[in-house]
Protein backbone atom coordinates (compact mmCIF):
# COMPACT_ATOMS: atom_id res chain seq x y z
CA UNK A 1 0.00 0.00 0.00
CA UNK A 2 2.91 2.41 0.78
CA UNK A 3 6.28 3.30 -0.32
CA UNK A 4 9.31 5.41 -0.29
CA UNK A 5 8.89 8.03 2.73
CA UNK A 6 5.23 7.20 3.98
CA UNK A 7 6.11 3.53 4.15
CA UNK A 8 9.09 4.53 6.37
CA UNK A 9 7.00 6.71 8.37
CA UNK A 10 4.26 4.11 8.93
CA UNK A 11 7.06 1.10 10.12
CA UNK A 12 8.02 4.03 12.61
CA UNK A 13 4.98 4.33 14.28
CA UNK A 14 4.07 0.75 13.98
CA UNK A 15 6.82 -0.54 15.80
CA UNK A 16 5.75 1.41 18.74
CA UNK A 17 2.48 -0.59 18.04
CA UNK A 18 4.56 -3.49 18.54
CA UNK A 19 6.74 -2.05 21.02
CA UNK A 20 3.05 -1.18 23.43
CA UNK A 21 1.42 -4.30 23.08
CA UNK A 22 0.16 -6.67 25.83
CA UNK A 23 -1.52 -10.33 25.72
CA UNK A 24 -3.43 -9.21 28.43
CA UNK A 25 -4.92 -5.55 27.73
CA UNK A 26 -5.68 -4.58 24.37
CA UNK A 27 -5.79 -0.82 25.76
CA UNK A 28 -2.27 -0.84 26.67
CA UNK A 29 -1.23 -0.35 22.40
CA UNK A 30 -4.41 2.01 22.37
CA UNK A 31 -2.59 5.77 21.85
CA UNK A 32 0.31 4.08 19.66
CA UNK A 33 -2.67 2.48 17.40
CA UNK A 34 -4.42 5.40 17.22
CA UNK A 35 -1.77 7.60 15.79
CA UNK A 36 -0.89 4.97 12.90
CA UNK A 37 -4.72 4.93 12.29
CA UNK A 38 -4.22 8.44 12.11
CA UNK A 39 -0.97 8.55 9.67
CA UNK A 40 -2.93 6.33 7.89
CA UNK A 41 -6.43 7.79 7.19
CA UNK A 42 -4.24 11.18 6.79
CA UNK A 43 -2.18 10.17 3.67
CA UNK A 44 -5.62 7.89 2.17
CA UNK A 45 -5.74 8.45 -0.69
CA UNK A 46 -3.31 10.58 -2.52
CA UNK A 47 -0.07 9.15 -0.72
CA UNK A 48 -1.25 5.29 -1.26
CA UNK A 49 0.19 3.26 -4.08
CA UNK A 50 -2.44 4.01 -6.83
CA UNK A 51 -3.70 0.01 -7.32
CA UNK A 52 -7.12 -1.45 -8.13
CA UNK A 53 -9.15 -2.21 -5.16
CA UNK A 54 -7.19 0.27 -2.90
CA UNK A 55 -9.77 0.92 -0.43
CA UNK A 56 -10.64 -2.67 0.36
CA UNK A 57 -6.77 -2.57 1.06
CA UNK A 58 -6.98 0.39 3.77
CA UNK A 59 -9.94 -1.22 5.39
CA UNK A 60 -8.87 -4.82 6.09
CA UNK A 61 -5.19 -2.98 7.07
CA UNK A 62 -7.51 -1.21 9.52
CA UNK A 63 -9.23 -4.42 10.77
CA UNK A 64 -5.75 -6.33 10.60
CA UNK A 65 -4.26 -3.88 12.89
CA UNK A 66 -6.93 -3.75 15.56
CA UNK A 67 -7.36 -7.43 15.98
CA UNK A 68 -3.77 -7.68 16.50
CA UNK A 69 -3.71 -5.51 19.45
CA UNK A 70 -6.33 -7.66 20.70
CA UNK A 71 -9.28 -5.36 20.18
CA UNK A 72 -12.57 -6.28 17.68
CA UNK A 73 -12.23 -5.69 13.50
CA UNK A 74 -14.08 -2.58 12.77
CA UNK A 75 -15.15 -4.37 9.69
CA UNK A 76 -16.41 -1.35 7.75
CA UNK A 77 -17.95 -1.52 4.37
CA UNK A 78 -16.51 0.40 1.44
CA UNK A 79 -18.35 1.80 -1.60
CA UNK A 80 -20.39 5.14 -1.97
CA UNK A 81 -22.47 3.87 1.41
CA UNK A 82 -18.95 3.37 3.53
CA UNK A 83 -17.20 5.85 6.01
CA UNK A 84 -14.58 6.89 3.34
CA UNK A 85 -16.67 7.64 0.06
CA UNK A 86 -19.97 7.94 1.71
CA UNK A 87 -19.32 9.60 5.41
CA UNK A 88 -16.53 10.48 7.86
CA UNK A 89 -13.53 8.35 9.16
CA UNK A 90 -11.15 9.97 11.43
CA UNK A 91 -9.27 9.12 14.66
CA UNK A 92 -10.20 11.25 17.69
CA UNK A 93 -7.59 10.67 20.63
CA UNK A 94 -7.96 9.85 24.35
CA UNK A 95 -7.34 13.84 24.88
CA UNK A 96 -6.65 16.95 23.35
CA UNK A 97 -7.11 17.59 19.79
CA UNK A 98 -9.30 16.81 17.51
CA UNK A 99 -12.49 16.02 19.13
CA UNK A 100 -14.17 16.04 16.22
CA UNK A 101 -14.66 14.65 12.49
CA UNK A 102 -16.69 15.72 10.18
CA UNK A 103 -17.23 15.66 6.43
CA UNK A 104 -18.83 18.86 4.27
CA UNK A 105 -22.42 18.38 3.27
CA UNK A 106 -22.75 15.01 5.45
CA UNK A 107 -22.26 15.67 9.12
CA UNK A 108 -20.04 16.00 12.19
CA UNK A 109 -19.25 14.32 15.15
CA UNK A 110 -17.75 15.57 18.55
CA UNK A 111 -16.72 13.75 21.75
CA UNK A 112 -17.52 16.06 24.41
CA UNK A 113 -16.64 13.46 26.94
CA UNK A 114 -14.45 10.12 26.75
CA UNK A 115 -13.28 7.29 28.46
CA UNK A 116 -9.95 8.02 28.26
CA UNK A 117 -8.97 6.01 25.15
CA UNK A 118 -8.59 7.15 21.55
CA UNK A 119 -11.55 6.27 19.38
CA UNK A 120 -11.62 5.58 15.08
CA UNK A 121 -15.17 7.02 14.43
CA UNK A 122 -17.22 6.09 11.54
CA UNK A 123 -20.33 7.75 10.09
CA UNK A 124 -22.08 6.32 6.95
CA UNK A 125 -25.22 6.38 5.85
CA UNK A 126 -27.30 3.29 6.59
CA UNK A 127 -29.81 3.41 3.24
CA UNK A 128 -33.16 2.41 5.89
CA UNK A 129 -35.38 4.28 8.96
CA UNK A 130 -34.33 2.66 11.84
CA UNK A 131 -36.27 4.60 14.86
CA UNK A 132 -38.36 2.82 16.45
CA UNK A 133 -40.20 5.80 17.65
CA UNK A 134 -44.16 4.98 17.32
CA UNK A 135 -45.96 7.72 16.89
CA UNK A 136 -43.77 10.82 15.71
CA UNK A 137 -43.07 10.46 11.44
CA UNK A 138 -39.02 9.71 10.85
CA UNK A 139 -37.58 11.88 8.51
CA UNK A 140 -35.39 10.28 5.75
CA UNK A 141 -32.68 7.33 6.97
CA UNK A 142 -30.61 7.07 9.07
CA UNK A 143 -26.78 7.74 10.05
CA UNK A 144 -24.83 4.85 11.38
CA UNK A 145 -21.96 6.11 13.94
CA UNK A 146 -19.83 4.59 15.49
CA UNK A 147 -16.92 4.05 17.37
CA UNK A 148 -13.89 1.54 17.40
CA UNK A 149 -13.11 0.37 19.88
CA UNK A 150 -16.99 0.58 21.82
CA UNK A 151 -16.84 3.68 23.71
CA UNK A 152 -17.56 3.36 27.62
CA UNK A 153 -20.70 2.67 28.84
CA UNK A 154 -19.05 2.64 32.61
CA UNK A 155 -17.07 5.71 32.38
CA UNK A 156 -17.41 8.38 35.05
CA UNK A 157 -17.90 10.90 33.93
CA UNK A 158 -20.53 9.39 31.49
CA UNK A 159 -19.56 10.02 27.96
CA UNK A 160 -21.13 12.26 25.71
CA UNK A 161 -21.78 12.53 22.14
CA UNK A 162 -22.79 15.60 19.82
CA UNK A 163 -23.73 14.59 16.71
CA UNK A 164 -24.84 16.18 13.46
CA UNK A 165 -26.64 15.70 10.07
CA UNK A 166 -26.57 17.03 7.13
CA UNK A 167 -30.64 17.88 5.35
CA UNK A 168 -31.10 20.20 2.62
CA UNK A 169 -31.81 23.91 3.29
CA UNK A 170 -34.70 25.05 4.80
CA UNK A 171 -35.62 21.65 6.33
CA UNK A 172 -33.45 21.99 9.42
CA UNK A 173 -35.98 24.46 11.71
CA UNK A 174 -37.48 23.94 15.03
CA UNK A 175 -40.11 21.23 14.56
CA UNK A 176 -37.50 18.81 13.15
CA UNK A 177 -35.55 16.96 15.99
CA UNK A 178 -32.75 14.31 15.93
CA UNK A 179 -33.29 11.03 17.63
CA UNK A 180 -30.90 8.16 18.09
CA UNK A 181 -31.66 4.33 19.29
CA UNK A 182 -30.36 3.51 22.42
CA UNK A 183 -31.50 0.84 25.51
CA UNK A 184 -34.03 -0.16 23.23
CA UNK A 185 -35.81 3.07 22.53
CA UNK A 186 -35.83 6.29 20.49
CA UNK A 187 -34.39 9.04 22.54
CA UNK A 188 -34.96 12.34 21.45
CA UNK A 189 -31.11 14.26 21.26
CA UNK A 190 -31.96 17.31 20.13
CA UNK A 191 -32.46 20.12 17.91
CA UNK A 192 -28.96 21.46 17.96
CA UNK A 193 -28.06 23.69 14.69
CA UNK A 194 -24.99 21.53 13.89
CA UNK A 195 -22.61 21.31 12.04
CA UNK A 196 -22.28 24.83 11.51
CA UNK A 197 -22.07 24.82 7.67
CA UNK A 198 -23.98 21.53 5.79
CA UNK A 199 -23.58 24.03 2.42
CA UNK A 200 -24.28 21.98 0.25
CA UNK A 201 -26.18 18.84 1.41
CA UNK A 202 -27.05 17.78 -2.15
CA UNK A 203 -24.12 16.70 -3.17
CA UNK A 204 -23.83 13.95 -0.66
CA UNK A 205 -26.26 10.92 -0.33
CA UNK A 206 -26.91 11.45 3.62
CA UNK A 207 -29.77 10.32 5.51
CA UNK A 208 -32.31 12.98 4.04
CA UNK A 209 -32.94 11.17 1.15
CA UNK A 210 -36.70 10.77 0.98
CA UNK A 211 -40.16 12.08 3.27
CA UNK A 212 -38.31 15.77 3.66
CA UNK A 213 -41.13 17.54 1.07
CA UNK A 214 -43.82 15.99 2.91
CA UNK A 215 -42.36 17.68 6.15
CA UNK A 216 -41.96 20.71 3.97
CA UNK A 217 -45.70 20.87 2.80
CA UNK A 218 -46.87 20.28 6.67
CA UNK A 219 -44.61 23.16 7.87
CA UNK A 220 -45.46 25.27 5.39
CA UNK A 221 -49.52 24.76 6.71
CA UNK A 222 -48.24 26.20 10.38
CA UNK A 223 -49.82 29.62 11.34
CA UNK A 224 -46.93 32.21 12.30
CA UNK A 225 -48.26 32.65 15.52
CA UNK A 226 -48.50 29.22 16.93
CA UNK A 227 -47.32 29.43 19.72
CA UNK A 228 -44.23 27.44 21.07
CA UNK A 229 -44.16 25.89 16.93
CA UNK A 230 -41.02 26.63 15.15
CA UNK A 231 -41.38 26.46 11.14
CA UNK A 232 -37.99 25.78 8.96
CA UNK A 233 -36.28 27.88 8.26
CA UNK A 234 -32.99 28.70 5.71
CA UNK A 235 -29.80 27.47 7.00
CA UNK A 236 -26.57 26.15 6.42
CA UNK A 237 -26.21 24.40 9.76
CA UNK A 238 -27.14 21.09 10.26
CA UNK A 239 -29.66 19.28 12.65
CA UNK A 240 -27.93 17.77 15.60
CA UNK A 241 -28.39 16.20 19.19
CA UNK A 242 -26.65 14.95 22.21
CA UNK A 243 -26.71 11.52 23.51
CA UNK A 244 -24.26 9.36 25.59
CA UNK A 245 -23.76 6.31 23.32
CA UNK A 246 -23.50 6.13 19.87
CA UNK A 247 -25.68 4.34 17.17
CA UNK A 248 -27.87 4.63 14.07
CA UNK A 249 -28.74 8.56 14.48
CA UNK A 250 -31.87 9.98 12.31
CA UNK A 251 -34.38 13.09 11.66
CA UNK A 252 -37.54 13.29 13.74
CA UNK A 253 -40.96 15.37 12.85
CA UNK A 254 -41.42 16.31 16.50
CA UNK A 255 -44.92 18.02 15.35
CA UNK A 256 -48.11 16.24 16.62
CA UNK A 257 -50.53 18.85 15.40
CA UNK A 258 -50.93 22.43 13.92
CA UNK A 259 -53.75 24.05 13.95
CA UNK A 260 -54.76 27.57 12.38
CA UNK A 261 -57.97 27.91 10.25
CA UNK A 262 -56.69 30.26 7.39
CA UNK A 263 -56.82 28.36 3.90
CA UNK A 264 -58.52 25.83 3.28
CA UNK A 265 -60.80 26.89 6.12
CA UNK A 266 -63.17 29.19 4.64
CA UNK A 267 -64.56 32.09 6.52
CA UNK A 268 -68.26 31.91 7.62
CA UNK A 269 -68.20 28.07 6.85
CA UNK A 270 -67.77 25.25 9.41
CA UNK A 271 -63.93 24.51 9.88
CA UNK A 272 -62.49 21.57 7.14
CA UNK A 273 -62.25 18.58 9.96
CA UNK A 274 -59.69 16.50 7.70
CA UNK A 275 -56.08 16.54 6.56
CA UNK A 276 -53.11 15.32 8.14
CA UNK A 277 -54.02 17.35 11.61
CA UNK A 278 -57.99 17.12 12.06
CA UNK A 279 -60.41 17.55 14.01
CA UNK A 280 -63.81 16.06 15.46
CA UNK A 281 -66.55 18.50 15.66
CA UNK A 282 -69.82 17.51 17.10
CA UNK A 283 -72.31 20.95 17.89
CA UNK A 284 -75.97 20.47 18.49
CA UNK A 285 -78.31 23.58 17.55
CA UNK A 286 -78.70 26.31 18.45
CA UNK A 287 -74.79 26.33 18.66
CA UNK A 288 -72.77 27.08 15.85
CA UNK A 289 -68.88 26.05 15.28
CA UNK A 290 -67.81 28.36 12.51
CA UNK A 291 -64.81 30.08 11.03
CA UNK A 292 -64.51 33.73 11.62
CA UNK A 293 -62.12 36.47 10.28
CA UNK A 294 -61.24 38.36 13.63
CA UNK A 295 -63.18 38.37 17.63
CA UNK A 296 -63.07 40.74 20.06
CA UNK A 297 -59.70 42.21 19.92
CA UNK A 298 -58.11 38.83 17.91
CA UNK A 299 -57.25 39.79 14.47
CA UNK A 300 -56.76 36.64 11.79
CA UNK A 301 -59.09 33.53 11.15
CA UNK A 302 -60.01 31.73 14.16
CA UNK A 303 -62.51 28.88 15.17
CA UNK A 304 -64.96 30.84 16.98
CA UNK A 305 -67.45 28.07 19.19
CA UNK A 306 -71.00 29.87 20.39
CA UNK A 307 -72.84 28.06 22.78
CA UNK A 308 -75.80 30.16 22.03
CA UNK A 309 -78.43 28.86 24.33
CA UNK A 310 -77.64 31.02 27.05
CA UNK A 311 -78.19 29.52 30.54
CA UNK A 312 -79.72 26.26 29.07
CA UNK A 313 -78.31 23.76 32.09
CA UNK A 314 -78.72 20.28 30.78
CA UNK A 315 -80.53 21.40 27.52
CA UNK A 316 -77.34 23.39 25.81
CA UNK A 317 -77.02 20.41 23.71
CA UNK A 318 -73.48 19.39 22.50
CA UNK A 319 -70.28 21.49 21.63
CA UNK A 320 -67.14 19.76 20.88
CA UNK A 321 -64.03 20.49 18.71
CA UNK A 322 -61.27 18.15 19.24
CA UNK A 323 -57.69 18.14 17.71
CA UNK A 324 -56.66 14.72 16.97
CA UNK A 325 -53.12 14.55 17.63
CA UNK A 326 -51.61 13.10 14.26
CA UNK A 327 -49.40 9.63 14.90
CA UNK A 328 -46.97 7.88 12.32
CA UNK A 329 -48.08 4.66 13.37
CA UNK A 330 -52.07 5.20 15.03
CA UNK A 331 -50.29 4.50 18.35
CA UNK A 332 -50.74 7.66 20.90
CA UNK A 333 -47.82 9.45 22.29
CA UNK A 334 -47.17 7.20 25.22
CA UNK A 335 -43.10 8.74 26.84
CA UNK A 336 -41.67 11.51 26.40
CA UNK A 337 -42.56 15.86 27.45
CA UNK A 338 -44.77 17.63 24.84
CA UNK A 339 -46.19 20.94 24.70
CA UNK A 340 -49.41 21.63 24.23
CA UNK A 341 -50.35 25.70 23.01
CA UNK A 342 -53.10 27.59 21.67
CA UNK A 343 -54.78 30.77 22.07
CA UNK A 344 -57.95 31.37 23.02
CA UNK A 345 -60.58 34.28 24.25
CA UNK A 346 -63.97 34.55 25.49
CA UNK A 347 -66.47 37.43 24.09
CA UNK A 348 -69.58 36.78 26.55
CA UNK A 349 -69.63 38.51 29.95
CA UNK A 350 -70.07 35.60 31.65
CA UNK A 351 -69.81 31.83 31.54
CA UNK A 352 -70.85 28.81 33.64
CA UNK A 353 -67.84 26.83 32.16
CA UNK A 354 -65.59 26.57 28.71
CA UNK A 355 -63.05 24.09 29.48
CA UNK A 356 -60.19 23.09 27.10
CA UNK A 357 -59.14 19.55 27.92
CA UNK A 358 -56.04 17.48 27.47
CA UNK A 359 -57.09 13.45 27.14
CA UNK A 360 -55.48 9.71 26.41
CA UNK A 361 -56.68 7.62 23.41
CA UNK A 362 -59.67 6.60 25.77
CA UNK A 363 -61.09 9.93 26.84
CA UNK A 364 -59.08 9.99 30.59
CA UNK A 365 -58.28 13.70 31.29
CA UNK A 366 -54.85 14.56 31.93
CA UNK A 367 -55.22 18.44 32.28
CA UNK A 368 -58.33 20.88 31.63
CA UNK A 369 -58.24 24.71 31.64
CA UNK A 370 -61.38 26.15 31.99
CA UNK A 371 -62.86 29.66 32.01
CA UNK A 372 -65.48 29.90 34.76
CA UNK A 373 -67.47 32.91 35.98
CA UNK A 374 -67.92 33.10 39.87
CA UNK A 375 -69.99 35.82 41.75
CA UNK A 376 -69.40 37.82 39.13
CA UNK A 377 -65.58 37.69 38.78
CA UNK A 378 -63.74 35.95 35.79
CA UNK A 379 -61.72 33.66 36.39
CA UNK A 380 -59.56 30.68 35.26
CA UNK A 381 -59.11 27.56 36.73
CA UNK A 382 -56.57 24.18 36.15
CA UNK A 383 -57.59 21.13 36.79
CA UNK A 384 -61.00 22.08 38.32
CA UNK A 385 -59.92 23.27 41.08
CA UNK A 386 -56.08 25.87 41.25
CA UNK A 387 -57.10 29.22 40.41
CA UNK A 388 -54.55 30.26 38.30
CA UNK A 389 -55.80 33.83 36.71
CA UNK A 390 -58.22 36.33 35.53
CA UNK A 391 -59.67 36.90 32.04
CA UNK A 392 -61.34 39.88 30.40
CA UNK A 393 -63.86 39.88 28.02
CA UNK A 394 -62.64 39.64 23.74
CA UNK A 395 -58.92 39.65 25.31
CA UNK A 396 -56.77 36.95 23.94
CA UNK A 397 -54.73 35.08 25.94
CA UNK A 398 -51.70 32.46 25.01
CA UNK A 399 -51.75 28.75 27.00
CA UNK A 400 -48.91 26.48 27.08
CA UNK A 401 -49.36 23.17 28.74
CA UNK A 402 -46.05 21.14 29.25
CA UNK A 403 -47.03 17.22 29.17
CA UNK A 404 -44.67 15.02 30.80
CA UNK A 405 -45.51 11.06 30.21
CA UNK A 406 -42.35 9.82 32.25
CA UNK A 407 -41.84 9.91 35.80
CA UNK A 408 -43.12 11.46 37.41
CA UNK A 409 -46.26 11.84 35.35
CA UNK A 410 -46.98 15.65 35.66
CA UNK A 411 -48.13 18.65 34.09
CA UNK A 412 -47.33 22.74 34.33
CA UNK A 413 -49.14 25.50 32.55
CA UNK A 414 -47.79 28.56 31.58
CA UNK A 415 -50.11 31.44 30.39
CA UNK A 416 -49.81 35.26 29.31
CA UNK A 417 -51.42 37.61 27.47
CA UNK A 418 -48.41 37.12 24.53
CA UNK A 419 -44.96 35.56 26.05
CA UNK A 420 -45.94 32.90 28.52
CA UNK A 421 -44.74 32.22 31.74
CA UNK A 422 -44.90 29.05 34.18
CA UNK A 423 -48.30 29.54 36.71
CA UNK A 424 -46.50 28.43 40.40
CA UNK A 425 -49.83 26.88 41.25
CA UNK A 426 -50.11 24.95 38.53
CA UNK A 427 -46.46 23.49 38.19
CA UNK A 428 -45.72 19.87 38.62
CA UNK A 429 -49.23 19.18 39.04
CA UNK A 430 -49.92 14.98 38.92
CA UNK A 431 -52.36 13.55 35.60
CA UNK A 432 -56.27 14.92 36.34
CA UNK A 433 -57.12 11.53 36.30
CA UNK A 434 -54.04 9.33 37.14
CA UNK A 435 -55.12 6.20 35.49
CA UNK A 436 -54.81 8.54 31.78
CA UNK A 437 -52.14 6.37 29.96
CA UNK A 438 -51.11 8.20 26.71
CA UNK A 439 -51.84 12.06 25.04
CA UNK A 440 -53.96 11.37 21.87
CA UNK A 441 -56.58 14.67 21.83
CA UNK A 442 -56.66 18.20 22.94
CA UNK A 443 -60.26 19.50 23.06
CA UNK A 444 -62.80 22.48 23.50
CA UNK A 445 -65.37 19.92 25.65
CA UNK A 446 -68.68 22.25 26.04
CA UNK A 447 -70.64 19.59 26.09
CA UNK A 448 -74.27 20.60 28.24
CA UNK A 449 -72.93 23.62 29.77
CA UNK A 450 -73.25 27.57 28.81
CA UNK A 451 -69.83 28.26 27.33
CA UNK A 452 -70.62 31.68 26.29
CA UNK A 453 -68.56 32.39 22.53
CA UNK A 454 -65.41 31.19 22.39
CA UNK A 455 -62.43 31.89 20.25
CA UNK A 456 -59.54 29.42 19.64
CA UNK A 457 -56.77 29.36 17.31
CA UNK A 458 -52.90 28.33 16.65
CA UNK A 459 -53.00 25.03 18.37
CA UNK A 460 -49.59 23.33 18.35
CA UNK A 461 -48.44 20.22 20.06
CA UNK A 462 -44.71 19.36 19.77
CA UNK A 463 -42.34 16.41 21.58
CA UNK A 464 -39.56 18.10 23.00
CA UNK A 465 -36.52 16.69 22.98
CA UNK A 466 -35.17 14.62 26.46
CA UNK A 467 -32.03 16.26 26.95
Amino acid sequence: MLAGANLRQAQTYWRAVEGACSTTNANAANGALMTYIDYLRDIYPAGFIQVAGQESNFLNHINSTFVHVGYAAPALAGGASGPLQGGALGVLPASGSPNEIERQGFGAMTLVQGDGLGHLIAMYPTGVSCLTVGNLNKVGNCVEVAAFPTLSATASPAVQVKVGICFPEGTTGGALGLGHETGGRTEVAGQLAYPEDCHPAEELAGSWTGGVSGIMKRLASIGSRTFGVSKAYASHAGLGGIGEALSPWGGLDLLVFAGSFNAPHVVGSPPDTTGTFGFTMDVTAPGSILVQSSLGEYTGPLVVLKQAGGNCGDACGRLLFQANLHSASSSAADEGVYDVNWISLQTAPGVKEAPFVISDSDGRVIAKLSYVTRQSSNELYYNDTIFVGNWERNKPLTFKVRVDLDNPRTTTLYMGATAVTAVAAATNRPFHNTSAANLASVAADFRGIDSGTMGWDEIGVQRLPDR
